[in-house]
């Protein structure tokens, strides 16, 4: 936490176990609730987040924090409640 340039190396991989963490955790309730109508939504998310989290891990050495702000921007606009 003290030195800056450890903390750049070290959230974007943070970000990614997080990332790919909620979406095994989402793959794994849209098969638990396959009777339900829209199961298929848990799915999609889940997948979506693997995405991302594996896009987290790339921009760890390739990218710099620029990307890693782009991509919690893009994952967290899909969190919000809508109106």
């Amino acid at each position: 936490v003290r030195s800056v340039i450890l903390s750049e190396i070290v959230f974007p991989y943070f970000l990614a176990i997080v990332f790919i963490f909620w979406g095994i955790a989402s793959i794994i309730a849209s098969v638990s609730t396959r009777a339900n109508r829209y199961w298929w939504l848990y799915l999609i998310n889940g997948i979506l987040l693997l995405i991302i989290g594996f896009f987290f891990l790339e921009a760890g050495y390739v990218q710099n924090m620029m990307m890693v702000s782009f991509l919690t921007a893009l994952s967290s606009t899909g969190a919000l409640p809508l109106p």
